[in-house]
């Protein structure tokens, strides 16, 4: 399975993560077409990652649940 990568300056301390961009939620909805489950990854700029499940998806905001927050240390 592949995992899709989202790099940007998110908050991925906290164990939800909610995305209002318009053009990331087109690209999740319409473009990747992930659904409620789907697993992706979220870098954010400073070598911390985190695994997080799609658990809500709307028009205007896509809702994530983090499950795993770990340093990546070879990017």
């Amino acid at each position: 399975m592949k995992l899709h990568r989202f790099i940007y300056n998110f908050d991925i301390t906290s164990p939800q993560l909610r995305i209002d961009d318009k053009k990331l939620i087109n690209q999740i909805k319409n473009v990747l077409r992930l659904k409620n489950g789907d697993a992706v990854i979220f870098v954010d700029g400073d070598s911390g990652e985190a695994e997080a499940r799609l658990t809500g998806l709307q028009n205007n905001y896509a809702k994530f649940e983090l499950q795993r927050y770990y340093k990546n240390s070879s990017e």
